[in-house]
């Protein structure tokens, strides 16, 4: 999906709009100027970020599903870091750790059913899915029980690629894993190609009433660009039927 990228534009498009603003230094422009930056202030600010996020993350819940009758646990990924010089060996994203690591707790301590782990490379590397089975792997999970789905570059491709290697294995309820934000289209994007989806979440944007945290950080930037990304998705998925 070429126009649904994991760049963040957002704040830097604010902060275009704002240096633009004083530059121009017009009278007729300050309004525009008070309000834009007020808009930036909100980008940074981990309470409105932590509200954001709030149409995204509820209806899902903190703890393993207590629907337990699924036949395999797919699990999606985020980033992978090719190998760099000295690093010999591709990594797991921070994302895409916990939700490995949520995976083989679940086919370890919640049901234990195979694990599809979902996703594809890029630039020639190593398939992100290989090196999820790598790390599930190593958190207990046997290798006999683990599918790779290598081919996907988002969300939309994981469904439909994982469909095909699910069906072959007559599945069709699963349990799905992914962070909490991203679960409300990766739920319905797997519905659609006629599963039957127990979601199970992990990565909750926790938000902590403490003193620092009324202050900007890059942290609710990367919150806020994520619930954006996630709203545009939401939307094109459904003008092109695919949710």
């Amino acid at each position: 999906m070429p126009l649904l990228t994991y760049t963040q534009p957002f704040f830097a498009l604010l902060l275009t709009v704002v240096v633009g603003l004083i530059l121009a230094d017009r009278p007729k422009s300050r309004p525009y100027l008070l309000a834009t930056s007020f808009l930036l202030f909100l980008f940074c600010w981990p309470p409105a970020a932590w509200v954001g996020l709030q149409p995204l993350e509820s209806g899902y819940f903190q703890t393993p599903p207590s629907d337990r009758d699924v036949d395999a646990i797919v699990v999606l990924s985020s980033a992978v870091f090719l190998p760099s010089p000295p690093r010999p060996t591709a990594i797991l994203g921070a994302d895409t750790y916990e939700r490995c690591k949520y995976a083989a707790w679940l086919n370890t301590h919640w049901k234990q059913v195979p694990v599809l782990a979902s996703g594809g490379g890029s630039n020639g590397g190593t398939p992100y899915a290989v090196t999820m089975g790598e790390a599930l792997v190593a958190d207990g999970v046997p290798a006999s029980m683990i599918w790779t789905e290598q081919g996907s570059k988002s969300t939309y491709e994981n469904a439909v690629n994982s469909a095909a290697i699910l069906h072959q294995h007559g599945i069709r309820r699963i349990a799905l894993v992914t962070e909490a934000y991203h679960m409300r289209r990766a739920e319905a994007v797997f519905r659609k190609q006629g599963f039957e989806v127990v979601p199970a979440p992990c990565g909750f944007r926790a938000y902590a009433v403490r003193a620092h945290d009324f202050l900007p950080s890059w942290e609710a930037i990367s919150w806020n660009e994520d619930s954006m990304h996630e709203a545009i998705a939401l939307f094109w998925y459904w003008a092109n039927g695919r949710i």
